[in-house]
């Protein structure tokens, strides 16, 4: 039978806040999945929704789980390693999956599982920023002609966290990287390209953490994140400028503003405003407007027509790469104390 002529048989890993609050919601508004199994550490947890979603395959063992049933794809929120497990364990069973972000802990376990995937079995990664309704005016305008080539991209994104290692780490750096630098560097990357040069500007100390990152494009883009754990709540921020000296901001991935000379952009506006505020439409869902349900949709699109996945694990190379060399040049900045911080 036809993959589009039936429910796609699903599985979730990982049935906390990420998975329950943003992928399952985008998932079950797509009504095009048939969720048969769940996994969880937590019994509770595992009771309590697969009584909501009327699901009776219920494991605290993902392996056990993988390899009991029969799956189309696999949906896992959990930690690097448990991401990373599970993507071996797709792989050998050939199962398609979408990971959460962040895919795997270093370059060495991204290069380890896109050797094993000689089959090219589908690995989608959760980078649900690329998908956002904001990104979508970002690339409707940059690809516009009259709106110039990218001569600088900057992004703020803050946060209050982390203030302890997450994932079993001990290293509070190693967690803020991938819990929170790799939203803005993979996007940063996927406007710039290759990157040339990498400046790293840090905190001595990092309770609270204080980054900022320069990148050097081989294309001549700057790009530019200030990143760190020291604001109270989240902030994201963009800021985009073209050699014709058009700017786009977005605000909190909610807000996009630009602000031109030029009356030949495609909006309907008055000729003698250089200021264009476009507000997200009331109607948009949260799910939308963040990204969850456009990469979900998009990856399960992929999934049944067999065509490429943007957020691929092959595509996150260039961000791990660029990690790397920022843990490298951090640690040269930090005190070891700073380096490594236990949780109690």
């Amino acid at each position: 039978m036809n993959k589009k002529n039936k429910k796609i048989r699903v599985g979730l890993i990982g049935l906390g806040e990420q998975m329950l609050d943003n992928l399952l919601p985008s998932i079950l508004l797509t009504n095009k999945c048939e969720i048969i199994s769940l996994c969880d550490i937590s019994e509770l947890v595992l009771k309590e929704i697969g009584e909501k979603l009327h699901v009776e395959n219920l494991y605290s063992d993902y392996t056990k789980m993988i390899t009991s049933e029969s799956f189309d794809v696999i949906f896992v929120a959990s930690s690097p390693e448990v991401h990373y497990n599970v993507i071996k364990l797709c792989i050998e069973n050939k199962i398609a999956v979408f990971v959460e972000k962040p895919p795997v802990r270093n370059v060495s376990e991204l290069t380890n599982i896109l050797e094993l995937n000689n089959q090219n079995i589908l690995i989608g990664v959760g980078m649900n920023f690329s998908y956002s309704d904001s990104h979508n005016s970002i690339m409707e305008l940059i690809n516009d002609k009259d709106f110039g080539k990218l001569s600088s991209v900057t992004i703020e994104h803050l946060s209050s966290k982390p203030i302890e290692p997450f994932w079993n780490f001990d290293s509070i750096i190693e967690s803020f990287l991938l819990a929170q630098l790799i939203h803005p560097l993979d996007y940063l990357l996927r406007m710039g390209g290759k990157f040339s040069k990498i400046n790293v500007f840090c905190s001595k100390n990092i309770q609270p953490f204080f980054l900022s990152v320069v990148i050097e494009f081989e294309n001549g883009i700057v790009g530019h994140i200030k990143s760190g754990s020291f604001y109270p709540r989240f902030r994201h921020q963009i800021e985009i400028t073209s050699e014709n000296g058009n700017i786009i901001n977005v605000d909190d991935l909610s807000k996009v503003e630009v602000t031109t000379k030029n009356i030949d952009l495609p909006f309907n506006i008055n000729a003698n405003k250089c200021n264009i505020i476009s507000h997200k439409s009331p109607l948009k869902s949260g799910y939308s407007s963040a990204g969850y349900s456009n990469e979900i949709t998009n990856f399960l699109k992929s999934y049944l027509e067999n065509i490429p996945f943007e957020t691929n694990l092959e595509s996150m190379i260039n961000t791990y790469y660029a990690l790397t060399e920022i843990h490298e040049k951090i640690l040269k900045i930090t005190t070891p104390l700073e380096q490594c911080i236990l949780s109690n």
